[in-house]
């Protein structure tokens, strides 16, 4: 069959730069749900997005759909031929319908009995027919955090639609959208090389864009982008502060890149590096410049949508725009240094942190309280240190740079640091109010000291339970709070510092600063701890590669602990993989004990003066010499031994289970073999529920 390449842009007025990655997302999926329900194999498919422009490339796409067989049933077969077999109107009718002839009808068996069937050919609809359809029911689909609405049908789009090209190889797929028909016409850069630009065909698109001075794709921009930055940053005697974040961010801000340099007054470096660059980055997107030492250079760096001649008319702006940025930061600083953070703590008294959970100052109260436990195992030779920190830690949030949801809110914690060392506390208690914050993403460092772990800890527990008393858990894609990220952070940095802490334990802890405030308290903390814990497996099989199914064996049985969980999880998963055979016969006797036991089970110990088979003496015998050795090896915490010893158990439960029979009428013996199998299972499941690992079958399903 041939095939063709499509090529489809919707041209617009300039989108937000945050809109256009989830919209080629978008678009992506929706096409490749659109081919896999028309049956349509492609070889490629991809989406590209600049300000002006979402477009949708798919090479290598069918002309038509394939033709397909399917069976259809008719009337009964005695009411389509009579006693003689021949045919009736019915069967008449049916064939007639379906463009066959009586002899193209076969018998069916059904559940209502015989049928008449037909196998009937459905040929494939032209894929060009399908696209004229198709593209405008998907562009209607795109979802944007917020629509602009027009037209006389009230179409809604992130902006207003000004042209349509849509091309099949070389020819227009016809429709409309709010009066814009689509067209083999596209456009350039707004101001160096508008257009129009007229296509041939699919191929010649990129071309036509080149020529338009447009960059389609977004890692050729952002590639050109860090390209000039370092270019642009040598040529002023230094090199661009690293932010791929904001270079990906202004890729989609322009489609032929440039970059110019600008300066600032050398007196504001007096300001923390960090306020300097939040006042360059987030609301005028300008990058940073470093010096050979480290040390900030009083430029910045703009990329522009216009060629380099043309900005000197714009640097004046974007000095005075920066300057009455870091005016205010300056202004900022200096009043916040008038007052030292540990005179500020009674202002947090004022500032209610959560509706009916008291304020910041009650907040301070309840981790100083929860970082002191904890520190005496995570930094026991910096109690004091603790306690400091915990005093100071939120008081940056009512600091001019910070309060009132500034421009500079971003730096809490980093504020709380630099104002630290300003007040002159220790660099040790400095240091953590910005890593009480950490990790602040997915990917983020974690605190790099046990001061500043011990607070990150102990703030988001304290939250943890605070937002779950007050009935905002999370649900479903919403958490406003940001409890994932919290937990998830909580059970990084105890993996980080290999501290062997329950997270239920950690969460009661945290429980008691609530007192009496807490209702329900035990239901909530066995809630609060079993989020905690799902974001533990999540990680482990997400981040750590470990084996759902060996996480899922392992994680509740491991007594909340997470870096119990983990090493259990990582000697399971290596014996598995070295001995699978043995481990899937073994989890399947594991599986039918359970099995058995759920309906009849004996309590206390087995007796041996009542095993009469070779078989459940064997299994008897063994069990004793392999509960005492992983009893040895679990409290050593050697896990690799301890399952291999559980290992051992494979042979004689197989034999114990084709030789004896459990559920005896005799019921002392039924009685004692319940009670073997009861401390076989209870010994096995204090490691791991063998009974969840999966079998190479149901791994391939």
């Amino acid at each position: 069959m041939k095939h063709r390449d499509l090529v489809y842009e919707i041209g617009t007025e300039e989108i937000p730069a945050s809109y256009l990655p989830p919209a080629a997302r978008q678009l992506r999926d929706a096409a490749e749900a659109f081919l896999r329900e028309n049956r349509l194999k492609a070889r490629n498919v991809e989406t590209h997005a600049t300000p002006r422009r979402l477009v949708l490339f798919v090479q290598g796409l069918p002309v038509a759909q394939e033709d397909r067989t399917e069976e259809v049933t008719g009337p009964p077969w005695k009411a389509a031929f009579d006693a003689e077999g021949k045919p009736t109107r019915a069967a008449e009718g049916f064939a007639r319908g379906r463009g066959l002839s009586i002899d193209d009808l076969h018998e069916v068996q059904t559940e209502r009995g015989p049928y008449v069937g037909a196998t009937v050919t459905i040929e494939g609809r032209p894929t060009g027919e399908l696209l004229a359809s198709a593209l405008p029911e998907i562009t209607g689909q795109l979802d944007f955090p917020k629509t602009m609405v027009w037209g006389p049908a009230r179409f809604e789009f992130a902006r207003p639609i000004r042209w349509i090209l849509a091309l099949w190889d070389g020819d227009i797929i016809p429709f409309e959208i709010e009066g814009v028909a689509s067209g083999r016409t596209t456009f350039g850069h707004r101001i160096l090389a508008k257009g129009p630009f007229r296509v041939k065909k699919a191929s010649d698109y990129e071309a036509a864009l080149a020529k338009g001075r447009v960059a389609l794709r977004t890692t050729d921009r952002a590639r050109t982008i860090t390209e000039l930055l370092e270019e642009t940053a040598k040529q002023v005697g230094g090199h661009v502060v690293s932010d791929p974040g904001l270079v990906e961010e202004v890729s989609y801000l322009v489609e032929s890149p440039s970059v110019f340099a600008s300066d600032f007054d050398e007196e504001f470096l007096e300001l923390p590096a960090a306020v300097i660059r939040t006042a360059m980055r987030d609301h005028q997107r300008y990058f940073a410049v470093e010096g050979a030492d480290g040390e900030l250079l009083p430029r910045f760096l703009c990329v522009t949508n216009s060629s380099a001649e043309s900005v000197e008319r714009v640097k004046d702006g974007n000095r005075r725009v920066l300057r009455a940025r870091l005016d205010d930061a300056r202004f900022y600083w200096n009043e916040d240094l008038k007052t030292k953070l540990v005179d500020k703590v009674p202002e947090l008294g004022a500032v209610v942190w959560l509706d009916g959970f008291g304020s910041l100052e009650d907040k301070t109260r309840r981790i100083e309280k929860l970082a002191g436990g904890l520190a005496e195992v995570v930094a026991p030779q910096e109690m004091d240190a603790v306690a400091r920190a915990a005093l100071l830690s939120k008081t940056d949030l009512v600091t001019e740079m910070i309060r009132d949801g500034k421009e500079f809110t971003s730096l809490q914690g980093v504020m709380g640091r630099a104002y630290a060392l300003e007040n002159g506390e220790p660099k040790v208690v400095a240091l953590a109010l910005e890593e009480q914050y950490r990790p602040r993403f997915a990917g983020d460092g974690l605190p790099s000291t046990g001061v500043g772990a011990t607070l990150a800890v102990a703030d988001r527990l304290d939250t943890m339970v605070g937002v779950w008393a007050a009935g905002l858990r999370p649900t479903g894609s919403k958490d406003p709070f940001g409890l994932r990220r919290g937990a998830l952070g909580v059970i990084r940095i105890l993996l980080d510092r290999d501290l062997r802490l329950s997270v239920g334990e950690l969460v009661e802890r945290a429980a008691d600063g609530y007192g009496d405030r807490l209702e329900g308290r035990a239901e909530l903390v066995e809630e609060v701890s079993e989020f905690v814990l799902d974001r533990l497996a999540q990680y482990l099989s997400d981040e750590e590669g470990i084996d759902a199914d060996v996480v899922a064996a392992v994680v509740p049985w491991a007594g909340g602990n997470p870096v119990e969980a983990r090493a259990r999880c990582d000697a399971l998963g290596r014996l598995r993989s070295q001995s699978r055979e043995d481990f899937e016969a073994l989890a399947a006797g594991f599986k039918r004990a359970k099995n058995i036991l759920k309906k009849d089970r004996a309590a206390g110990p087995p007796s041996e003066s009542l095993l009469v088979e070779a078989a459940e003496r064997d299994l008897f015998h063994a069990f004793a010499s392999v509960d005492r050795d992983v009893t040895a090896a679990e409290r050593e915490q050697r896990y690799g031994d301890a399952f291999a010893g559980l290992a051992r158990l494979r042979t004689p439960i197989d034999t114990f289970f084709d030789s004896v029979m459990v559920l005896t009428d005799d019921e002392s013996l039924r009685e004692n073999r319940l009670r073997l199998l009861g401390r076989i299972v209870d010994r096995v499941q204090g490691l791991a529920d063998l009974s969840r690992l999966a079998t190479r079958e149901e791994t391939k399903v």
